[in-house]
């Protein structure tokens, strides 16, 4: 048995029937260190902890291996490309430097990562992922809790009110990429990317084929409004075209994205920010609102209509019920018309 300090805690590191074993007592004095790995050795024994069979690299070259077989695996482009993001952020960090045995909670924990709880996430999440490996692989005998930061509550939506305002001032393509948020709870991204193939007219229903987690995947309602607004949009994509002769020219296929644009490379919209900046001045809404806030609606008047939150889960394509309820605003005048049906009896 051997304990050694490093930094405030003390950390131990044994054998048992040839199998080494180290970690971080998480404590500061050597007394209650001892104690701590006594307990250990006993657990190991009777639980048989997997053994440490080779030493542990360090995480800046870990994480690139693992990142590799992300590129090379059939995951969502949007989730590559989510633990890439994360990554570059962990790897601005003394962290990088670190031995994957030597990442702790406390030094998790003690992170500088800046920016938003949302931004820090996804960085927290992609070391996560990171160590979850370096168990797979027999560098790690356990992961190290990683704690998530908390988010804030979305507050800004656009409303019946905002809507109004920004279809008022703005155009194409602004007006149907709103349209579409709000009827039919897309991401934006997800909007820019859409498809003519998996637009089902018939049955007025939409399949989104790709997206950041596997719930993404899925189909939603789309909405009579929504619907006149593709059928439109579909119609002068396949218009007769006009030759400067005046005589109509023949009609052309449509590509195969809803909005295309020829100055992207990838041949579809992938912002309307500006626009979206300049419609919100105009119409005099404040700069806290954002194009998400489409979202957040959908998510609001689907619950408030339904009272299925589980279905709006779905439609807004969550794994866990808890992300969902970061989007719901809950209409309050529930509880006031029921404190004063309450206060009209007492009375």
């Amino acid at each position: 048995m051997a304990l050694y300090k490093r930094g405030r805690f003390w950390h131990y590191e044994f054998q048992v029937n040839g199998n080494r074993y180290r970690g971080s007592t998480k404590q500061t004095t050597e007394t209650r260190a001892r104690q701590i790995e006594i307990r250990k050795m006993q657990e190991v024994q009777e639980n048989g902890y997997s053994p440490i069979p080779r030493k542990a690299p360090i995480l800046r070259d870990f994480a690139a291996a693992v990142l590799r077989t992300f590129d090379d695996s059939s995951l969502d482009p949007d989730t590559k490309r989510y633990y890439r993001n994360g990554w570059s952020r962990i790897a601005a960090t003394p962290l990088a430097g670190m031995r994957l045995d030597w990442i702790t909670t406390e030094t998790v924990d003690a992170l500088q990562l800046g920016g938003s709880p949302s931004w820090q996430n996804q960085a927290l999440r992609t070391l996560s992922v990171i160590l979850a490996k370096g168990v797979e692989r027999r560098y790690l005998y356990r992961k190290p809790k990683i704690k998530l930061k908390r988010e804030v509550r979305r507050e800004s939506i656009i409303d019946n009110t905002a809507e109004d305002l920004l279809l008022q001032v703005t155009g194409q393509p602004l007006r149907d990429v709103l349209i579409v948020i709000r009827d039919m709870g897309l991401r934006p991204d997800e909007v820019f990317r859409m498809r003519w193939e998996h637009v089902h007219w018939e049955t007025r229903l939409y399949f989104n084929p790709y997206g950041k987690s596997r719930k993404a995947r899925r189909w939603l309602p789309i909405s009579q409004r929504a619907i006149d607004a593709l059928k439109d949009r579909l119609q002068k994509q396949t218009s007769p075209m006009t030759t400067q002769r005046g005589k109509p020219a023949a009609a052309w296929e449509p590509c195969e994205w809803v909005f295309p644009s020829k100055k992207a490379e990838s041949g579809h919209l992938t912002t309307v920010a500006k626009q979206f900046r300049q419609a919100r001045r105009l119409a005099g809404l404040p700069e806290s609102l954002k194009l998400y806030g489409a979202r957040h609606a959908f998510a609001t008047y689907a619950v408030e209509a339904t009272g299925n939150v589980f279905a709006v889960a779905d439609a807004m394509g969550h794994e866990d019920l808890k992300t969902t309820r970061i989007y719901q605003h809950p209409e309050l005048g529930i509880i006031r018309d029921a404190i004063d049906q309450r206060n009209r009896r007492v009375m």
